[in-house]
């Protein structure tokens, strides 16, 4: 089977993380450090705040803005599950705005239609990788006092701050999007730290108190304390990335230009082969993407079969297709909280025609040509 991405692993890879275990320093050490300094330049942001998954990313973000029980959070329903679940794991109440058709991220039209009073944040989602075009809605956080991020009083903020879901696009520079951007680093993203993610951030006050909220929110560490004593101010969790993980992210971010470098010319290969093939709409760009995922819609008025079964022909032929995603709202724990289908009609009716055809760097020319013949011919075989 061809799988729709794995990661990719060499033996520089493997050094560094020998190296991590050889230098002494096992939890948040310089090598942590040193990793969230060459993320964050990398991507164009002052600070790096490096915790052990994409999810509690986007907790401390949350928390790090004061989003609470009350507050409304506007994302995307075309995601993994832990977008929305963090919002509700805050207490707050996630309202979805429905994507664009062509792009499957949402916009400043679908987000605007759902703003209302109890609006506290706007997270957009780079779905595959694709930047979500946001930029109108994008505020900087106005009149948060530095240092007192994480209780600023609901009228201090006087803009809608946006935190972008980022978990697939690393690798892409967007530094005019989002006061805060969170990064995943799972095996199944561009480069990876096996589990992990990544805060960024040109805010030293929101850099500081993610910080302490990966910390158990104790606000110092062995790096600054200077006797026994340390000081809780508020609940975190343990969120600290180990040494050898960010030893190996150092590691793959080095090849992360190449790796993306690689993803764009598959994707330009797989581009001009559906583009235009009957039964196959391909999705809208026209904003930067670090092609994490190539995902097409099938016109299902042009077929005989359905979505799922297009899907078990292409497995059934060693092709690993996948699907991204299931609107989350369309999840039993939303549907307790009232969701119901209908929500957002264009995710729906994307969710139904979607498929992810397989894209990694280590993908042989031969696979390539096999996954456009193979979709190709099933799809032919098909049509009406």
């Amino acid at each position: 089977m061809i799988p729709y991405t794995q990661h990719t692993i060499d033996q520089s890879d493997i050094d560094a993380i020998v190296g991590a275990f050889r230098a002494g320093h096992l939890a948040t050490g310089e090598i942590v450090r040193e990793y969230e300094a060459a993320f964050a330049l990398h991507h164009g942001y002052a600070h790096g705040v490096a915790i052990n998954s994409g999810t509690a990313a986007l907790w401390c973000a949350y928390r790090a803005l004061g989003i609470s029980v009350g507050d409304e959070v506007i994302t995307s329903p075309l995601t993994f599950a832990a977008t929305a679940n963090m919002i509700v794991a805050v207490g707050a109440t996630p309202v979805f705005a429905d994507v664009d058709a062509g792009s499957l991220n949402i916009t400043q039209n679908t987000v605007a239609e759902k703003v209302t009073d109890m609006t506290r944040l706007i997270v957009p989602v780079d779905f595959g990788g694709q930047i979500a075009d946001v930029r109108c809605l994008d505020r900087a956080v106005m009149g948060l006092q530095r240092g007192k991020v994480g209780s600023a009083p609901r009228h201090k903020l006087r803009n809608i701050p946006v935190v972008v879901d980022a978990a697939h696009s690393v690798g892409v520079a967007a530094t005019n999007i989002g006061v805060i951007r969170c990064y995943s680093t799972h095996a199944a993203k561009n480069m990876t730290t096996c589990e992990g993610g990544m805060i960024l951030t040109n805010d030293d006050g929101i850099a500081g108190y993610a910080r302490m909220l990966r910390n158990h929110g104790i606000d110092s560490d062995y790096h600054t304390r200077t006797s026994h004593a340390y000081s809780m101010q508020t609940l975190g969790f343990n969120f600290r990335l180990p040494d050898p993980l960010a030893a190996l992210g150092l590691s793959q971010l080095r090849k992360l230009g190449e790796f993306n470098a690689r993803r764009e010319y598959i994707r330009a290969q797989y581009d001009g082969a559906f583009n235009g093939e009957l039964g196959i709409t391909l999705r809208k760009g026209g904003m930067p993407s670090s092609n994490h995922l190539y995902v097409v819609l099938l016109d299902l008025d042009a077929l005989r079969y359905d979505r799922d079964h297009i899907f078990q022909l292409l497995r059934d032929a060693v092709v690993g297709v996948n699907v991204h995603y299931r609107p989350v709202y369309l999840f039993k724990p939303y549907a307790r909280m009232g969701f119901q289908p209908g929500l957002c009609p264009n995710a729906e009716w994307a969710y139904a025609r979607l498929l992810t055809l397989p894209l990694y760097p280590g993908m042989e020319q031969w696979q390539v040509e096999y996954v456009i013949s193979t979709v190709k011919s099933i799809i032919s075989a098909a049509l009406k």
